[in-house]
């Protein structure tokens, strides 16, 4: 009976801070953030170096390519949650042994990759549908890569996935500043 407790409490409490993760991404991206123009370079730098231990931790070779300066037209704190939702995805799913995040201009445009060499998401479903998870048996909500989406398409860009070549590539387009 404990057990049965333990884990409607636990389920509620993942509920809550789902609902507080809800609440927070729509006060960034339709209330509080507005676009301005940011060095993307300089965000993936900042980002991948917060998260360079947990790479190491995991015996993960993290490989970050970027020019010095690529100015894109975004939401910065939007942003930083998507570039680190996106790679803490891949350090803590993936079983991945290389993560790269490389940004270019490409064809008039910002794509901004994240690409593993691990296990990929194992669903038939759209990945960015709300509650979707690659990973049904660990504790997460199916929400990260959901919202990832529209706070990309809130910033005029547009986020995709594709396994390809046994890599599993993320990939988003922002506008150029």
């Amino acid at each position: 009976m404990i057990s049965k407790v333990d884990y409607l409490l636990q389920k509620s409490a993942e509920l809550k801070k789902d609902f507080v993760d809800l609440g927070k991404y729509g006060k960034q991206n339709y209330v509080t953030e507005q676009s301005e123009v940011v060095n993307l370079s300089e965000i993936v730098q900042n980002v991948t170096a917060d998260l360079r231990p947990d790479c190491e931790a995991n015996g993960i070779i993290l490989t970050v390519t970027a020019p010095e300066t690529l100015n894109v037209y975004a939401k910065k704190i939007a942003l930083e949650s998507v570039i680190q939702n996106l790679v803490l995805n891949a350090i803590e799913h993936s079983y991945c042994s290389n993560l790269y995040v490389t940004a270019v201009k490409r064809k008039g445009i910002c794509r901004l990759d994240i690409v593993d060499d691990g296990k990929g998401i194992t669903t038939d479903k759209d990945v960015f549908a709300p509650f979707v998870s690659g990973n049904p048996s660990e504790n997460n909500s199916g929400l990260g890569l959901f919202l990832a989406k529209n706070a990309i398409e809130t910033m005029h860009g547009e986020l995709t996935y594709e396994r390809k070549d046994n890599l599993t590539i993320f990939s988003a387009t922002l506008p150029l500043a």
